[in-house]
């Protein structure tokens, strides 16, 4: 499918968005890219509602607050890895 817009993509997009492997994993999002779109990321993060019961009732009511309590960066402690 990627293939088939190729050409496309490259010409207008802004961002790409692979979910080839999505329903793999822990349930955590990772997020990968350029470091100037880092922020974006975060704060767009911090706005999409938490869907697991578990982690609303342990305090992880956005996907970030997850996100940063299982993957914490080395680097900085208030952002996720």
């Amino acid at each position: 499918m990627l293939q088939e817009f190729h050409k496309e993509l490259n010409t207008r997009a802004v961002a790409y968005i692979n979910v080839d492997i999505a329903v793999l994993g822990n349930h955590t999002f990772r997020g990968a890219g350029v470091y100037s779109l880092s922020d974006l990321v975060f704060e767009a993060s911090k706005t999409v509602d938490n869907p697991d019961p578990a982690e609303i009732a342990d305090g992880r009511k956005t996907v970030y607050d997850t996100w940063i309590a299982n993957q914490p960066s080395s680097r900085f402690s208030s952002r996720p890895r």
